[in-house]
């Protein structure tokens, strides 16, 4: 037997039509010659272009601190570089008692 073969299909006078290749002057809008590609893209990720809303700010008292909040910074940093010295001191303790652990059973073994 013989496969079937697939038939054209035929083309309607509308759709061969060339209508609707003319476009409206409605559509000439969204025509890609005239839609503007980096505004929408622009919109799409909201960045702002260069020069537009520049706040040009001599206010630098932003980067300024006070001696209290610098003494309270220090005393931060300080109480906790103490407690990360007393967590290393534990570990190295514990460390140490697990070493001296393992020599002693070592040395029972060999007797």
């Amino acid at each position: 037997m013989k496969a079937a073969v697939p038939r054209k299909r035929v083309r309607d006078d509308d759709e061969s039509s060339q209508d609707s290749f003319i476009a409206s002057e409605d559509e000439e809008d969204l025509l890609p010659e005239k839609f503007d590609y980096s505004a929408e893209i622009a919109a799409i990720f909201k960045r702002n272009r260069p020069g537009k809303n520049v706040v040009d700010s001599d206010d630098d008292s932003d980067m300024e601190a006070t001696g209290m909040e610098m003494e309270r910074e220090e005393a931060r940093a300080a109480r906790l570089a103490r407690l990360e010295d007393e967590a290393e001191q534990r570990r190295l303790e514990e460390r140490a008692r697990e070493k001296k652990k393992r020599k002693m059973e070592l040395e029972k073994q060999k007797k």
